[in-house]
């Protein structure tokens, strides 16, 4: 015959002595890490996602360093001056010809852009202070 959980007698003195719980060490020892497949979506993502920490984190060779300045700053700086002189072309049109509207679009537009390449920079810049 089973007892039922709430039919359990609870003792009314606890013994410290004999209480114990039992828990692994670490509880990422279990843990499979695998690497993204890179030809996947999903795998692409996570690759783009690991190689940009890894670069943040500061733990890269030099000439990654200079690879990544090389490459995705240039093409940054390029986007950011891009941006900034449609930004200047359409305020000067703007102010000539007293329209307003076509200048808060262009904006709009621009944000995006500016965004993403700015966060490219600061990657690369946290990066290379990280670096010394």
């Amino acid at each position: 015959m089973t007892q039922k959980p709430h039919d359990y007698p609870f003792p009314n003195k606890i013994d410290r002595e004999h209480l114990h719980t039992e828990q692994p060490l670490d509880p990422l020892i279990n843990r499979n890490l695998q690497r993204p497949n890179p030809l996947d979506p999903i795998g692409h993502i996570e690759t783009e996602g690991r190689a940009l920490r890894n670069l943040a984190s500061g733990r890269m060779p030099l000439w990654v360093l200079l690879l990544g300045w090389s490459t995705i700053g240039l093409i940054s700086f390029g986007i950011l001056g891009l941006s900034l002189h449609q930004l200047t072309e359409a305020l000067q049109m703007a102010i000539v010809q007293q329209q307003m509207d076509e200048v808060i679009f262009r904006l709009l537009s621009l944000i995006p852009m500016a965004v993403m390449s700015g966060l490219f920079l600061m990657i690369l810049w946290r990066a290379t202070w990280r670096r010394r």
